[in-house]
């Protein structure tokens, strides 16, 4: 039986509720751990108390070292704020920059020369995994749907702004989507723009003429 559960969040305000939901009812929220004494965890608050169980849940980084080897892509956990970067970053939490979190906007390269289905995390993956795998196969196969890349970088400034606004750091972020509709808007924002685009009536699961 648990008499007190502590949730250590290092995240910033607002991170957990906005993208996790609210913590349950029994649930004593705790900042980020400090460090561990031989008895008890120490908060960065300097609070202190002392636990029977302690369970980290450290989440993992984000390395593409087959990319990383060619130079395609430079991996530094300290760069951020660099949107309009003409090549191909990543601090481990966050690739960038990317269209809709899939083709890759460096200037070494066409954006069709490298895309990524999957990095969106959160609830519903397997539908937009579905999607972004029907948006790349349009793209490769027609390159000229896509915006310019001017266009396109402008529209990921304006979705990480979208983020800043909600009062977290898209870098931080990273390729986390909103529960709720976070998913169900970004696959159904991909079949939008190829209903708009491509001679189709595109369904997740296959094409249907018009």
């Amino acid at each position: 039986m648990i008499l007190k559960l502590f949730v250590s969040i290092r995240t910033v305000k607002g991170y957990r509720d906005k993208i996790l939901g609210p913590l349950p009812a029994n649930a004593i929220r705790k900042p980020g751990i400090s460090h561990f004494t031989r008895n008890s965890v120490v908060f960065v608050d300097n609070s202190e108390i002392e636990a029977d169980a302690v369970l980290l849940a450290t989440g993992y980084e984000m390395h593409k070292y087959y990319l990383e080897a060619g130079h395609a892509l430079i991996t530094d956990r300290k760069v951020s704020n660099e949107t309009k970067s003409k090549t191909l970053l990543c601090n481990t939490r966050y690739l960038f920059p990317l269209y809709e979190h899939i083709f890759s906007l460096s200037t070494l390269f066409p954006p069709t020369a490298l895309s990524f289905v999957g990095l969106p995390a959160g609830n519903g993956t397997w539908h937009a995994n579905v999607a972004e795998s029907l948006f790349v196969a349009h793209i490769i196969r027609n390159p000229a749907l896509l915006p310019s890349r001017s266009q396109m970088l402008h529209e990921l400034w304006r979705s990480e702004q979208a983020i800043r606004n909600a009062g977290i750091d898209p870098y931080y972020f990273g390729h986390l989507l909103f529960d709720g509709d976070g998913f169900s808007d970004y696959q159904d924002g991909l079949v939008d723009y190829l209903k708009k685009k491509v001679c189709y009536t595109v369904e997740l699961l296959g094409f249907v003429r018009s």
